[in-house]
């Protein structure tokens, strides 16, 4: 139930900030931002966000800087802010390379993939797609490498259909 998760969470934000926990504080931020945005509450969810992203800096936790930045992307992108939504995923990829955290990097190649197959950009789409495609099967994820098999094959797919519309060029 999102309101009990909320009261829970805001508790936690309470009790996190009066006994001077900032790793706690910044948790119940990220839930707190999850519930409100789940609850269609976008603006407020933004200001959780967003204050976990600080407390995250503040903290040089840098996998909490890219889940939160991830979280913010999601917004932007589901309001149709595709280049704020990229920004904030080019900032997570950077921290996934940095600290060397497959799973966040495999996911934000796939945001900005999407990203970019949704603005018609396939060519961009295909560079972080084949890059996905080279790590998850480096790192044995056979669910992640089947899914962007399968965007490639949609992209390419695609191109084939554009370009026999247009008229194949004739010797």
């Amino acid at each position: 139930d999102a309101d009990t998760a909320y009261v829970i969470s805001k508790r936690a934000e309470k009790f996190a900030k009066q006994i001077g926990y900032k790793y706690g504080e910044a948790v119940a931020y990220s839930f707190l931002g999850y519930i409100l945005e789940y609850r269609g509450e976008i603006n407020e969810a933004l200001k959780y966000y967003r204050a976990g992203l600080k407390l995250a800096r503040e903290l040089h936790s840098r996998d909490g800087e890219a889940s939160c930045l991830g979280n913010i992307a999601l917004i932007y992108k589901s309001q149709g802010n595709d280049v704020k939504a990229l920004e904030c995923n080019f900032q997570v990829l950077k921290i996934a390379e940095e600290i060397k955290h497959d799973e966040i990097y495999l996911t934000c190649l796939h945001n900005i993939s999407t990203i970019f197959q949704s603005q018609g950009e396939r060519d961009k789409a295909l560079v972080y797609l084949f890059k996905e495609l080279r790590l998850a099967k480096k790192v044995g994820d056979k669910r992640i490498y089947g899914f962007a098999m399968a965007r490639i094959g949609s992209i390419h797919r695609d191109k084939m259909v554009e370009y026999i519309e247009k008229g194949a060029p004739r010797d």
